[in-house]
């Protein structure tokens, strides 16, 4: 990808410069770079995965169905008691 922005197919390669050289210049703290060729190969196989229509849409209530219940306020609940260790402060309204 910083080969297709160095050679000006986005435009100007000059101004993307600070980007690339955050990134190959140690501000890459979350290595996206190193994972993006495994992201664009995941990415095919949804692309192929969803062309396959019937199949998608077998997957895809069958994915909900096998979900676990959440809930984001029993997620934050839990986050406080066990790991942050904290009480819920009283809320006046």
């Amino acid at each position: 990808a910083f080969d297709m922005i160095q050679a000006n197919t986005f435009g100007d390669a000059h101004l993307f410069q600070p980007l690339i050289d955050a990134v190959l210049r140690g501000g890459d703290v979350y290595l996206l770079s190193v994972d993006f060729p495994s992201y664009i190969e995941a990415h095919k196989a949804v692309e192929a995965a969803y062309r396959q229509h019937d199949e998608w849409i077998t997957k895809s209530i069958l994915s909900v169905a096998r979900m676990a219940k959440f809930s984001s306020d029993r997620s934050i609940q839990e986050y406080a008691e066990e790991v942050w260790n904290i009480e819920p402060a009283p809320v006046s309204g």
